[in-house]
């Protein structure tokens, strides 16, 4: 509530400017008297910037973190959802804020707001909690859970996770402040970094909020901060968290300051990394698997080797003398292999079927494959795949149920149909990772697009949508057909280019095998995607290109009544410009305005109001640009503005 006493030296109703400062003052006078002092800023001091962040440790994001409001991405988890939210603002906090990692605050899990029903608690995301837990860690100072678990002991393995992960930020708390993010920023078809590195040490995060795995390359010195010459090399920490050597998609696993590492990450996945360096090892290391080797009398054993049924791994074991091995088993049966300068490689394969997720060979009408996920525009298309689920499945289903499946799974459920959604406790979460002993099938897309569906010559219904993630999405449990063959036909309308994200089976991980083939099988070929699917925009400067501003000034005061008008004039004529605009700092709202081209004037104006003198910020300038139609634009040009409130 804002105050009408003018003797305080303000206009009624009109003094929250004033409250500002002496907020701001208050804080320095505090963290003066108390050094120790710890002050969290929430939306009321970050959306001011750096300013609004003075005498502040630590802020949450940079706007609003929840699904209301902030950044929406192509995740049908809403733990994902809200952690490639919490990425994405934090790297635009320490891009464009200029803000350490420290000061990050990260919230946690799924962020609910305008209404909370209590029974939310009820509702665990088993699917994507992991993700939002190390998506916190990679950006952020703390870790704050918005939400937990009724029952802790309800979620397996949630008590010792967040024990172990704690304890590692805790050891490694002094690499936070080196964070520098790379690749790209949280967008589909991509994969975001952010290391951590002093000296010849430290760890990198990768994260893939994808339907499919994505690749990225990245080199191993200035694009990490890595500056220390030598021979290095990963260790995954998670998520196979048995310090496993990585093998680059090349085949590489040393790399010298300045080379680069090519990296899949599996789809909605992360990577933690630990880079260091290469020593001398008297002993044969193991390389792209977790286990053990050894050597003795020319056969090199691996074992303790495990995988997915189906899966190829790249192994390869680091030996002093590579004329020393004559033979290689793993697991207890013999390999092929082959000699580099530097190790002995090996091409895996673990037995079993391969349980189907990712439904990846689409046929068209005309009986041509569709590939995507870079495709053309789509106006009618027609696609139909056939697959066959692991009996198996069925197991791991009903294996999955929560705790509290007999209370809760009915409850869950209406609250994914229209008329819960109506309740705005449920209205923009899909809570389907909140089932997992239910079969989903998503059908992620880009954008919003007309899409149904037909299993076994039957139709899907219902068929739901997702709005945040841009998903179809539906039950398939007790339409399946187990260890059968199925066909889904899709019929899409309306589609753009790179729209069709890659249709996935959502059901719990089955175990790993430590059983290998003696000689791989055939690949599948899996989509793969390898760039974003938005299309980098133009740039927008170039070294002497684009219209300059030769001249930009305010006519007369700004009042607290009355506004001025500001005119600019430009090198290009009206008809080479896109727009002029004019930045400024918070009357009524931060934000920036466009001008209007004056023929009479012969330049282009705008007027400059002064909106409530309660938002007014403490800056004395404007910043005046201009954008061609080729979408290259002007340096700023600041403009110095006279505010005309005398004595207040």
């Amino acid at each position: 509530m804002n105050c009408y006493d003018e003797s305080h030296g303000h206009f009624a109703n009109q003094g929250g400017y004033k409250g500002w400062r002496r907020c701001i003052e208050l804080m320095a006078r505090l963290k003066a008297a108390k050094p120790g002092l710890f002050i969290q800023g929430f939306y009321g001091t970050k959306n001011f910037g750096l300013w609004g962040l003075k005498n502040v440790d630590q802020h949450e994001v940079y706007n609003e973190q929840s699904i209301i409001v902030s950044t929406r991405h192509n995740q049908i988890s809403d733990d994902r959802q809200n952690a490639d939210g919490l990425r994405f603002q934090n790297l635009w906090s320490m891009r464009f804020r200029f803000s350490p990692a420290v000061m990050g605050h990260a919230l946690t899990h799924r962020v609910s707001e305008g209404g909370f029903d209590p029974e939310l608690i009820n509702a665990w995301d088993y699917y994507g909690w992991q993700y939002g837990v190390m998506s916190s860690l990679a950006v952020a100072g703390t870790v704050m859970p918005t939400i937990l678990p009724y029952e802790t002991d309800s979620v397996p393995g949630y008590v010792e996770f967040y024990m172990k992960w704690h304890r590692w930020a805790r050891d490694n708390f002094e690499y936070v402040n080196t964070t520098e993010p790379f690749g790209e920023q949280v967008q589909p078809g991509a994969v975001d970094g952010y290391a951590r590195i002093k000296g010849d040490r430290g760890f990198v995060f990768l994260f893939n909020g994808n339907p499919r795995s994505s690749e990225i390359t990245l080199e191993v010195g200035d694009e990490i901060n890595l500056q220390a010459r030598g021979d290095y090399q990963f260790a995954e920490l998670y998520p196979s968290e048995r310090n496993k050597l990585v093998v680059d998609n090349n085949g590489r696993s040393v790399f010298a300051l300045g080379e680069k590492a090519s990296i899949t990450v599996p789809a909605n996945g992360c990577y933690l990394l630990e880079l260091k360096k290469v020593t001398k090892q008297s002993k044969p290391v193991l390389v792209g698997g977790a286990g053990e080797v050894a050597l003795a009398g020319g056969r090199l054993a691996v074992t303790g080797v495990e995988g997915k049924p189906g899966d190829r791994a790249r192994i390869r074991v680091r030996v002093a003398d590579l004329k020393a091995v004559q033979s290689v088993t793993v697991n207890g049966i013999p390999q092929k292999f082959t000699r580099t300068e530097r190790e002995i490689c090996l091409e895996l394969q673990f037995a079993g079927a391969k349980y189907v997720r990712e439904l990846d060979a689409w046929t068209q009408a005309d009986g041509k494959r569709f590939a995507f996920p870079y495709h053309a525009a789509q106006p009618e298309l027609k696609l139909t795949t056939t697959f066959k689920l692991n009996a198996d499945v069925r197991r791991l289903l009903q294996s999955a149920r929560p705790k509290n499946f007999a209370e809760m799974d009915a409850k869950i459920a209406g609250w994914q149909t229209p008329e819960g959604k109506r309740n705005p406790s449920y209205s923009y979460h899909n809570f389907i990772c909140a089932r997992p002993s239910r079969l989903w099938l998503i059908i992620p897309f880009l954008t919003p697009t007309g899409v149904e569906a037909t299993l076994n010559g039957e139709k899907v219904d219902p068929l739901r949508w997702d709005d945040p993630s841009s998903s179809a999405f539906a039950d398939l449990t007790d339409r399946v057909k187990y260890n059968e063959e199925n066909d889904i036909t899709l019929s899409i309308k309306g589609m753009a280019p790179n729209r069709f994200m890659g249709p996935f089976l959502l059901y719990p991980e089955e175990a790993a095998t430590d059983r290998v083939l003696r000689t791989p099988g055939q690949t599948d070929n899996p989509v793969r995607y390898t760039r974003a699917l938005v299309p980098a925009p133009r740039p927008r400067y170039g070294k002497g290109e684009g219209p300059k501003v030769i001249e930009a000034k305010m006519m007369g005061n700004v009042t607290l009544r009355e506004g001025a008008e500001l005119r600019v004039k430009l090198d290009l004529p009206p008809e080479k410009i896109r727009r002029v605009m004019f930045f400024e700092s918070g009357f009524p709202w931060m934000g920036q305005h466009g001008l209007g081209y004056s023929p009479a004037c012969q330049c282009w104006t705008a007027l400059v109001t002064p909106g409530n003198r309660a938002f007014i910020q403490e800056n004395e300038y404007i910043y005046v640009w201009a954008e061609g139609t080729d979408g290259l634009r002007s340096e700023y040009y600041p403009v110095k503005v006279g505010w005309d409130f005398v004595g207040h």
